[in-house]
């Protein structure tokens, strides 16, 4: 489970996960999707892996972690309760559920 806070004024975005805090900014979407990819190779020969996750969501987040790793977010949000779940997707391909406030 990943755990985050957002705040509405600078739209930054602090998500906890397995020890590691990513930051970014959330942007509103109206759909979409959004790929991963990476690529390992030496030579003439590469192999590589791609995951695909749909960005329906209110918000769509894009974090970085200090020490390098991405993290991608989308989650639907209630300014009734200021809070949020979705799923975010890690650089290597794992998907975990979202809970976020503000």
């Amino acid at each position: 489970m990943a755990y985050g806070t957002a705040k509405q004024i600078d739209k930054s975005v602090a998500i906890t996960l397995d020890g590691r805090t990513y930051n970014g900014r959330f942007v509103y979407v109206q759909g979409g999707a959004f790929s991963l990819a990476s690529r390992f190779g030496g030579g003439q020969t590469y192999t590589g892996t791609a995951v695909g996750v749909s960005a329906v969501g209110n918000g769509n987040v894009p974090a970085e972690s200090a020490d390098g790793h991405n993290l991608r977010c989308v989650f639907s949000f209630s300014g009734w309760s200021q809070s949020g779940t979705g799923v975010c997707l890690t650089d290597a391909g794992e998907a975990y559920d979202l809970q976020i406030t503000r």
